[in-house]
């Protein structure tokens, strides 16, 4: 190998080798540039997916935010019946959570359109579920016919799970900036869904005129967790962040929620609201929360710049590569052109001198060999150089012509090695033709009697009741007659699902549906269809029912099924009257499960054996044999055990029995039994 390219490039040119060196290194520089041009286009897709993700917060955070003011408004109106500001605050609400809906189910149905991840999936399916209950809840607050309580915690739940989106998208990015920000606008999300608890529960005490028991319990508690969750956003929003918030908490607006908060606070104590109503409550809070919207809004534009910014810094990366890569490339590849120029022309120079002194012939004499200088020399050195060319030219034809000689000889030589081979071959092909065109004749004539038996007896006992030769259609022989065409019937579509089968097998079509069972239940079927043959020549069944239920296998039922059936029906079909047949399985840590199935029956040669196993083929080949089938089973049970990645073995003995063997994988044993079963026997 490494000869034949050595010897390849030192036939090429001076200037190709040179070019070849220098483009080689151009597909080293190039190979390197364009793993980085995939990584930063990987970063470029990366920064784009970023951004769309960020995209859907103020989507989800303006339809969390409706969603608190129509839980606010309820809350409202609830405890404020039959007052019509209440309620036409409610209708106006509902109708912008409706659009808020429409906006969120439209983005993000577009986002899940274009992303495969479950878990984003999972969360949208888990809030347009709880959205599904919406109108249904809408319906009960204006009837009156649920508390607050009830209704602020269907609210509360539904927008529970759209500031689970939060968490999902958060894990979806995976840039450090981008995913410091959003951690930080998740948390003021669930303060500011804190604060609206708040005013859920604040509403509840100011129209029952105290905050006891659970809704001072509940009050309190969202209050602490609003401060915890600032904090959290402190630690993680940008000082530029952290700078708006408090000056726009800093708004006089607030003062007024604070003073009726802690009012509601000390009323635990003193038992004193100042009379303060639901609507001033609502109203005072309100106003914060609508200033914490703001800070939201504030946070989505941060975002939005963050992540649009590391997009349009990561396609300023690729464009830097991708022109830096262009541009050194025409730098590698323009200096290579110069020094391979450099080298090769002198080269060329020299090389063409030397054509023009080989071009001169043989027969030109070398002129100035007898003068006695450097020129002389030269001349001579150059006559001498000639002789020797023309000798090694004549040596050089003679070594040719015999050369062709000898490569004529072995031409003729393998020609006729060749004839010989491809004569063999046609000869084995004529064989092998021959014998599958007998198995096929052998088959037809098989397959016409097998197909013509049940169809005579369709026809003749379908004919004898259509005519009612018998008289009329209560004679019990009709019956008798009805039956033997079902069974007629059932042989003649066993014989042809035995053909599709094998076909099937043969274009490799089916496709086994495998599941757990064990061998008893296995059997159980195939026994009870061959008991009525068993049973009317007394043959002797061997088997252990237990053990055989011990063992479980993972296997296609319907076709290892059918793997039994093939071989215990010909082991009943081939086994004298008062025979034996048993049964024994075995497993093994190494080797698997081993099922033998033994009968004492005619038997076969072992030459035979191979036929037996080929389709279309049977021992008994007369159309008068004495035992019926297709010869099928044998070849479709070895076809079968091999789709479930096991062995058939048959060994038999004429005139004393046969022996079928199956060996499936220790994968297709589900339960470890030992290395050995010791199985008792049964008669049937």
């Amino acid at each position: 190998m490494l000869n034949n390219i050595y010897n390849t490039l030192g036939n090429m040119r001076i200037r190709t080798r040179l070019f070849l060196i220098c483009l080689i290194a151009i597909i080293a520089f190039l190979s390197v540039a364009s793993i980085n041009l995939l990584n930063y286009n990987k970063t470029v897709k990366q920064a784009s997916y970023f951004r769309e993700l960020v995209e859907l917060a103020p989507i989800i955070g303006n339809l969390i935010h409706e969603f608190q003011k129509e839980r606010g408004a309820s809350a409202a109106y609830i405890s404020s019946i039959k007052n019509e500001e209440p309620k036409q605050q409610l209708f106006l609400q509902k109708t912008i959570t409706d659009k808020a809906i429409e906006d969120f189910i439209a983005k993000i149905q577009n986002e899940l359109n274009q992303t495969k991840n479950n878990n984003l999936r999972n969360a949208f399916n888990t809030v347009t579920t709880k959205m599904m209950n919406l109108n249904e809840n809408r319906d009960r607050v204006t009837e009156y016919s649920i508390t607050n309580a009830q209704m602020t915690s269907f609210y509360t739940d539904t927008i529970k799970s759209l500031l689970t989106l939060f968490s999902v998208v958060e894990k979806l990015i995976d840039n450090g900036s981008i995913t410091k920000r959003y951690i930080a606008y998740e948390n003021f999300m669930e303060a500011k869904e804190k604060t609206g608890l708040e005013r859920a529960y604040g509403a509840i005490g100011y129209s029952k005129g105290s905050f006891k028991g659970d809704v001072y319990i509940n009050f309190i508690s969202h209050i602490a967790q609003q401060e915890a969750y600032m904090e959290t956003f402190q630690e993680y929003a940008s000082s530029a962040s952290v700078d708006f918030v408090q000056t726009t908490l800093a708004d006089k607006d607030i003062q007024e929620h604070l003073k009726l908060r802690n009012l509601a606070l000390d009323s635990l104590n003193t038992g004193n609201l100042e009379n303060i109503t639901v609507t001033q409550w609502f109203s005072a809070i309100t106003k914060r929360i609508n200033l914490m919207k703001q800070i939201e809004d504030h946070l989505i534009q941060e975002l939005l710049t963050i992540s649009l910014n590391s997009e349009h810094e990561a396609y300023r990366n690729f464009l830097i590569i991708l022109f830096s890569s262009l541009l050194v490339s025409i730098l590698i590849i323009c200096g290579a052109y110069i020094l391979a120029l450099s080298i090769s022309r002198p080269l060329e120079d020299i090389t063409k001198s030397i054509h023009k002194i080989s071009s001169v012939t043989m027969e030109q004499e070398i002129p100035h060999k007898e003068m006695q200088n450097s020129i002389g020399e030269i001349a001579r050195a150059l006559h001498q150089f000639k002789l020797t060319i023309t000798r090694n030219i004549e040596l050089e034809k003679q070594m040719q012509e015999q050369e062709e000689k000898e490569r004529q000889h072995q031409r003729l030589k393998q020609n006729i090695k060749r004839s010989e081979e491809a004569r063999k071959k046609l000869l084995k092909l004529k064989n092998q033709a021959e014998a599958a065109n007998q198995s096929k004749i052998e088959f037809l004539a098989n397959m016409s009697h097998e197909f013509r038996t049940p169809l005579n007896a369709i026809i003749g006992f379908s004919d004898l009741i259509k005519q009612k030769i018998l008289g009329s259609n209560s004679d019990s022989r009709y019956q008798e007659y009805a039956t033997d065409i079902n069974n007629s019937a059932v042989h003649l579509l066993e014989l042809i699902n035995d053909i599709l089968d094998l076909s099937k097998l043969e274009s490799q079509k089916i496709k086994l549906i495998e599941d757990d069972i064990s061998l008893s239940k296995l059997l159980e079927p195939i026994l009870s269809v061959l008991s009525h043959a068993i049973i009317g020549k007394k043959i002797t069944l061997d088997f252990d029912n237990d053990q055989l239920d011990k063992i479980v296998i993972y296997v296609d039922k319907k076709r290892f099924k059918q793997i039994l059936l093939n071989l215990l029906s010909n082991a009943v079909k081939f086994t004298s009257p008062n025979g034996n047949i048993s049964i024994r399985a075995t497993t093994h840590n190494v080797s698997g499960l081993i099922i033998v199935i033994k009968d004492n029956g005619i038997g076969m040669k072992s030459t035979d054996i191979p036929k037996a196993m080929s389709p279309f083929t049977q021992l008994d080949g007369s159309i008068s044999k004495r035992y019926d089938g297709t010869g099928l089973g044998l070849p479709l049970a070895n076809k079968l055990v091999k789709l479930h990645d096991g062995t058939l073995e048959l060994e038999s003995q004429l005139r004393v029995g046969t022996t079928a063997t199956i060996w499936l994988p220790k994968s297709r044993l589900m339960m470890k039994q030992g290395t050995l079963h010791t199985l008792k026997s049964i008669s049937l």
